[in-house]
């Protein structure tokens, strides 16, 4: 899917809507979804983004190597919380001391360094809190980690330790060889596997290309453009965009 087109509603869309989820007195419970993303920048946008259009804080959690260690442990706390039977919620447990969490950001480095994390992770699968595992911008794993991110390939074993938890990737830039490549990396089965394509074309963007004997033609028509919308200017030479 190309950028833009709403790719991260695919696994947010699904947690904060999920069948298994129940309301008590206003307060949802259920599943948590846990997103592997590359930048940690990019899981804080999104938390953000979140919680402005009105998603409440206690939702959505980012966990990397620069969460505060108290931070830490409330989030590993969540993950590690039992379900209860309904009376057992309603009656005797403090509503607003259940768990609310319903998406959890992660980067691939804090979940292969991390035992606690993992742990916490298979203590919510026995439980059936895992409902899902959202690998975002999942062409890194191939483009990165054969080189600068190994730990990228820490990620085989999520099949392996959750096999009844579906898997989802996401990306805008992935080639037939980067699908195969990933797919390896995961341990995913391809015969199992399902691949959603959709055009990488971005019908609200316009390209024009001019020739350099065309530049001054093409100088006004950037000019005209930009006088009433965002862009870009391409040049294979700094001073001819300056």
């Amino acid at each position: 899917m190309p950028t833009g087109a709403g790719k991260s509603l695919v696994y947010q869309l699904p947690a904060l809507l999920n069948l298994d989820a129940f309301k008590v007195d206003g307060r949802c419970f259920g599943s948590v979804t846990l997103v592997i993303s590359p930048l940690v920048s990019l899981m804080v946008d999104q938390s953000i983004n979140l919680t402005k259009y009105g998603l409440e804080p206690d939702t959505i959690a980012v966990l990397d190597a620069s969460t505060p260690l108290p931070e830490q442990r409330r989030i590993l706390s969540l993950l590690a919380e039992k379900p209860v039977s309904w009376f057992f919620k309603i009656i005797i447990i403090p509503i607003k001391k259940r768990s609310r969490l319903r998406l959890l950001y992660v980067t691939p480095e804090k979940l292969a360094k991390s035992k606690l994390l993992l742990n916490r992770l298979e203590l919510a699968y026995t439980t059936h809190r895992l409902a899902c595992i959202a690998i975002d911008e999942v062409h890194c794993a191939s483009q990165w980690g054969h080189d600068f991110r190994p730990d990228y390939k820490f990620l085989h074993v999520l099949r392996r330790q959750f096999p009844s938890v579906p898997i989802i990737g996401l990306t805008a830039t992935a080639s037939a060889q980067v699908i195969v490549d990933v797919q390896n990396m995961l341990g995913i089965n391809i015969d199992k596997c399902l691949v959603l394509r959709t055009s990488y074309n971005r019908e609200n963007l316009n390209y024009y290309v001019g020739l350099q004997e065309m530049h001054p033609i093409f100088t006004g028509t950037i000019r005209n453009v930009l006088n009433y919308n965002p862009g870009l200017s391409y040049n294979n030479v700094t001073i001819k965009v300056e």
